[in-house]
C-alpha cells in the first residue's frame, strides 16, 4: 500500500512488513486491531483493519457529554491494482461500518489518501479539523 501510494521506497518494503507484522500480531492478540481480507480464487486481493483507540470524555455535537469509549481508526485499506473498481473497497468499508454500528461505537475515523476520498465521502465520512505536525 505505502509503495503504491509513493510514500515508501520499494527497497524499504520488506523492513516495513516485518515491523508491521510484529505490531499487528501484538495488537490483534490484545483485541486492539481487527482485520478483514478479500480473496479471489484463494488469493488475498484486498485488506483493511481497525485499530481501537481509547477516547477521553468530551462533548458531543449536541452539547452533551460522551464518556470514555473506544474509537475505531480505519487503517490499511488496500486493493490490489488488478482488482480495483470492482466494489471490493466499498464492500470492505461497509463491513467495517456495520461491525462498528453493531458494537455501538459512536464514531469511526480514518485518514484518506486522495484516491480514497471519494469512496469515503460517499459512505458518509466528512472532513474534520484534525491537524498534524510531523516531528
Amino acid at each position: 500500500m505505502w509503495v503504491d501510494m509513493g510514500m515508501l521506497l520499494q527497497a524499504e518494503h520488506d523492513a516495513m512488513v516485518e515491523k508491521a507484522a510484529v505490531v499487528l500480531e501484538r495488537e490483534m492478540r490484545a483485541g486492539q486491531y481487527l482485520a478483514w481480507v478479500a480473496e479471489a480464487d484463494g488469493v488475498v486481493v484486498a485488506g483493511c483493519g481497525i485499530a481501537l483507540r481509547q477516547i477521553q470524555p468530551r462533548p458531543t455535537g449536541e452539547g452533551k457529554v460522551r464518556g470514555e469509549h473506544p474509537q475505531p481508526l480505519v487503517l490499511n485499506v488496500f486493493v490490489e491494482p488488478t482488482h480495483r473498481n470492482l466494489g471490493i473497497a466499498r464492500a470492505m468499508m461497509e463491513t467495517i461500518i456495520n461491525h462498528c454500528r453493531e458494537r455501538g461505537y459512536p464514531s469511526v475515523v480514518l485518514h484518506s489518501s486522495a484516491e480514497g476520498r471519494k469512496l469515503y465521502e460517499s459512505l458518509g465520512f466528512a472532513p474534520t479539523n484534525e491537524m498534524r505536525l510531523d516531528l
